[in-house]
């Protein structure tokens, strides 16, 4: 074998060496996106020891890179923990929620059959929007299930699996007063009768017969009348000696007829009399019932300001309990609204530390393929010298995997055949 054939098999054996040494690097890179491990050198693995892990097929570099769509060195963009997870979760067919327990929570929480029924549909659409790459239907869906869960005192978290317990709303009490005061009339049935008296009152009629006081006239004045007639006819007949006469029979009628005119002329006054007193029992009965109606009149009033006086303890009573619902929700929403940014905060500082991973994975695996990119173009440069015969140094003899002697002697290979083909 001559000098140039001897060249051309150490210079094909470098060559292949080198493209071998770019073939482990692709292979390395391979083996890392497919494995989830990230290589330091040739010889050690890294894996990170707090990766999300999925029944040991995934890490939590393929989990960002599948959600982010991480290639080779380059630098992901992560939609959050919560895409990559649900990613890897429709990829492999198996997630793992937040919470593992598989406790019951709406059962143990007692919920009613019905809200069951409707977290179990808000489940449904949000799976449905999931797989349509929906995100405002997935956060439409989460927050009616998470409504439900309100209801009952706790929350889900954002994969609904988890019990996140809040203070719930205590029912506010129903607003309850005594009954306002009724008004009743007990004046009415004698305003009614006193009434009737007025308005059902007959006419004036006067009638001698029937009235007493004209009876004692007729009597009196009948008796003394009857007493004259005697006395007269007594009189008549002493002075004719006894004898009776017409004359004495008329004396003694004229003298009775004498009182019967006097009762006669009484008649008028009496009349009078009994006329002015009809006009007075009209008068009394007319002020009964004035004064009744102004005796109720008075009962209404003292009713009226009792009405009003319940009318504004009841109001001021009512704010009071309005206040205390308003409180009560005050202070319902404020621990809500807390309850809320801790889970938010809680999240924000997962997803951190999950980025901050990703980060620190990323950077160590482009630090990584520089660095052997860069020791790909340090053997490009060794073999460089020695094609122009010059003995490379230790170090890029050793990235080469060649001995000192060997270079020496291929270097001079080199020197003696470039000085034939230039001499």
């Amino acid at each position: 074998m001559g000098f140039a054939d001897l060249f051309k098999s150490t210079a094909s054996g470098l060559g292949s060496a080198v493209k071998s040494t770019g073939s482990e690097v692709k292979k390395k890179k391979k083996e890392t996106a497919s494995s989830g491990t990230v290589p330091t050198d040739f010889g050690t693995e890294y894996t990170p020891s707090n990766s999300i892990t999925n029944g040991g097929a995934l890490n939590g570099w393929q989990l960002a890179e599948q959600a982010g769509g991480t290639t080779g060195g380059s630098s992901s963009m992560l939609s959050g923990i919560g895409a990559a997870i649900q990613t890897a979760a429709k990829k492999n067919g198996a997630y793992v929620p937040y919470d593992t327990s598989g406790n019951d929570y709406a059962g143990m929480v007692n919920m009613t059959d019905l809200d069951k029924a409707a977290l179990a549909a808000a489940t449904q659409s949000w799976q449905q929007a999931s797989a349509a790459g929906n995100q405002e239907g997935m956060d439409a869906a989460h927050q009616q299930a998470e409504a439900i869960r309100k209801k009952y005192g706790y929350l889900g978290g954002d994969d609904g699996s988890q019990y996140i317990p809040f203070a719930s709303m205590p029912p506010a009490e129903d607003f309850t007063y005594e009954k306002a005061p009724a008004y009743v009339n007990s004046y009415q049935d004698l305003i009614d009768t006193a009434t009737q008296r007025v308005v059902n009152r007959k006419a004036f009629s006067y009638d001698p017969a029937s009235d007493p006081l004209y009876r004692q006239y007729e009597d009196s004045y009948t008796k003394n009348g009857g007493l004259a007639m005697r006395d007269v006819l007594g009189q008549v007949s002493a002075r004719t000696g006894g004898l009776a006469s017409s004359y004495a029979a008329t004396a003694a009628q004229q003298s009775y007829n004498n009182y019967m005119d006097q009762l006669a002329d009484k008649i008028p006054e009496l009349q009078q009399l009994a006329y002015q007193m009809y006009l007075n029992e009209g008068a009394a009965d007319r002020s009964d019932v004035e004064l009744l109606m102004a005796l109720e009149s008075a009962d209404y009033n003292r009713y009226l300001n009792a009405l009003g006086q319940y009318n504004t303890d009841r109001s001021f009573a009512y704010g009071q309990h309005r206040d205390s619902v308003s409180d009560d929700r005050y202070a319902y929403d404020w621990n809500y609204n807390a309850q809320q940014d801790a889970v938010a905060d809680d999240r924000y500082r997962d997803e951190l530390a999950y980025q901050r991973e990703q980060d620190a994975l990323n950077n160590g695996r482009y630090d990584q393929e520089q660095q052997r990119a860069d020791q790909e173009t340090q053997r490009e440069n060794a073999w460089k010298k020695l094609q122009s015969g010059v003995v490379p140094t230790a170090a890029e003899l050793a990235l080469l995997g060649m001995s000192r002697a060997d270079a020496q002697q291929l270097a001079q290979m080199m020197q003696r055949m470039l000085m034939g083909y230039y001499g």
